[in-house]
């Protein structure tokens, strides 16, 4: 099991996006289960665990309720605290500066063993309807921290590519002037002469 530092204090903006990611991976687990069988329909009580029902408290999750067209869900505070654990573990992993890839395993895995995650995590297999067999409990736990991590690397991944098509913008621009520069001084200098 593991334990790590105190978590790093996320700003309005981060959390708003954190419940926005993770409304949308309970979602589509949900969506993913809609199946009949037994192990679908644990899961399916599991990922409502973690669904927000309370309405004032929906609102309360601005990001959320603002882009929902039907399909985000507002997420519950043990839901959150999982998404925020994962959270601390992926801006670990993602942390160093020439980074080229994302060590998945590694995240779901810290994840998936982390102290706090399973407490929070048994207090939603608590609260949900059915009782829960062990193995579909720790595959819906994987499962809710993969699609997370997967979702967040890519939006990771795309504001990698943004911050580098800007700075090679900067760079041309920066070029185009110094050429536009030294053209100018050599057709000065070919008057001059």
């Amino acid at each position: 099991m593991y334990t790590c530092a105190p978590l790093t204090k996320l700003s309005d903006e981060e959390k708003a996006g954190l419940q926005y990611i993770g409304g949308y991976v309970l979602h589509k687990l949900h969506t993913k289960h809609a199946g009949k069988s037994s192990e679908s329909e644990q899961a399916i009580s599991i990922l409502k665990a973690g669904k927000l029902e309370d309405q004032n408290a929906v609102e309360s999750q601005k990001l959320t309720s603002s882009l929902n067209r039907g399909g985000l869900w507002a997420i519950s505070k043990n839901a959150q605290s999982i998404f925020e654990r994962t959270e601390h573990y992926f801006r670990d992993a993602t942390s160093k500066t020439n980074m080229q890839n994302i060590a998945y395993a590694s995240i779901i895995s810290r994840s998936v063993h982390d102290v706090e995650v399973v407490s929070t995590y048994n207090s939603m297999l608590s609260s949900s309807e059915l009782i829960i067999n062990s193995s579909v409990a720790k595959d819906v736990l994987h499962n809710i921290i993969q699609l997370y991590v997967k979702v967040h690397s890519f939006s990771f991944g795309k504001d990698i590519i943004q911050k580098h098509k800007i700075r090679l913008k900067q760079m041309k621009s920066k070029a185009l002037r110094k050429d536009i520069r030294r053209a100018s001084h050599e057709y000065d200098q070919q008057r001059q002469s």
